[in-house]
Order: C-alpha cells, then structure tokens, then sequence
C-alpha cells in the first residue's frame, strides 16, 4: 500500500491550518511589498542602489529586536499574544504606506519601514513554535517542511504579482505601494481574525 509522503492528516488540526496560512500571507505580502519598494525608492525617489540599500537597514533592524522581545513574550503568554501584537503591528506598518508619494521624506517612511518587520518579527517565531507544537516530534520535519515550503511559493507569488503593479513607470509604483498596502493590510487583518477564533493558547 503506497504512502503519503505529506500526511493529509496534518491539516485537520485547525492550529497548523490557520498558522500555514499567516506564513503564506505574510510572506506573500512582505516579500512583494519590499521588492516594489525597492523600485520606488531607486526609480520614484531616485536613490543609488547603495542608498537604497542602507534604507532598508531600518527591517533588518525592526527583525532582530523583534525576533528577541517574541522569545520573551512567548515565554510569559505562550504563542497567542506575541502573534496577534505583531500582526496588529504588521497592520499598522502597512497603513503607514499610504503615505507613500513621489515625494516623500525617508523620514516618514521610517516609520512603516520600522513597523512592518517588528509586527512580523514577533509573530514569525510564534508561528513557527505554534505550528511544532502542533504535531509530535517525528513530524515536526515535515510539519516545518510545509510552512516553508508554502511561505516561499507565497513569497515569490507576491513579488509576481505586486511587481506586475509597479510595471509602467514611476506613477505605476506608487499606485502599486497604495494597492499593495491595502492588500497586505486587509488580508493580515482577515488572519487575525482566524487566529483569535481558531488558535488556542500554547
């Protein structure tokens, strides 16, 4: 009798569904929006590549203090309250992009470019604890397996489609960071939503 090599019964448990699905979107939206903005500061702001660069410094940053505070959070409150802090965060960070113009100060865009990955840097090792304790240690391999897997065909997926948005120029882009804003804003609210419901406290 053949077998599966992905045990469909992992989707039964309605934790694993709901944490597979944050890293899908929030890969999706991340990934996409940072590659877009990489156009917008480079075409729309006309940084160097190496200005651009160093601009980004603020999520690399916003990631690694983030990444620390969710240990501790998650050590108090379990796995819960750092996601729904960070995703609350990952909203707001979002939101700030709107402000996002042809000429825009990098002052203001400090601020989203803060946000965004401190949101997500509290919510990702929550996530993928949550979805470990999901499933008993001979299947934690395959459990990580799919979280990664789908959170980089989500993550590709998202600069296809947020890069198809930017094509067309400098007022392209911009409209693109609007559009996609909105996106990432809307479906990482829609995933709170299920994580209050469906996601128990670990």
């Amino acid at each position: 009798m053949a077998t599966s090599i992905l045990p469909l019964d992992l989707f039964k448990s309605a934790n694993f569904n709901v944490l597979v699905l944050l890293g899908i979107v929030l890969n999706g939206s991340y990934y996409g929006t940072v590659f877009i903005l990489s156009l917008y500061l480079q075409n729309v702001l006309h940084y160097s590549s190496l200005t651009a660069g160093m601009a980004f410094l603020p999520l690399t940053a916003g990631f690694i203090i983030a990444n620390l505070i969710s240990g501790k959070l998650m050590a108090k409150y379990g796995t819960r309250v750092p996601i729904l802090i960070g995703l609350v965060i990952s909203i707001t960070g979002f939101t700030c992009l709107l402000i996002a113009h042809a000429n825009t100060p990098y002052w203001q865009l400090f601020i989203p470019f803060i946000t965004i990955p401190t949101g997500m840097g509290l919510a990702v090792p929550a996530m993928t604890t949550g979805i470990l304790a999901t499933v008993t240690k001979t299947r934690s391999g395959t459990a990580s397996a799919v979280l990664n897997t789908t959170r980089q065909a989500a993550g590709a997926i998202g600069v296809a489609i947020f890069g198809a948005m930017a094509n067309g120029g400098a007022i392209a882009i911009v409209h693109a960071i609007t559009i996609s804003a909105v996106i990432s804003a809307a479906g990482i609210l829609c995933v709170l939503l299920l994580i209050r419901k469906y996601l128990k406290t670990a």
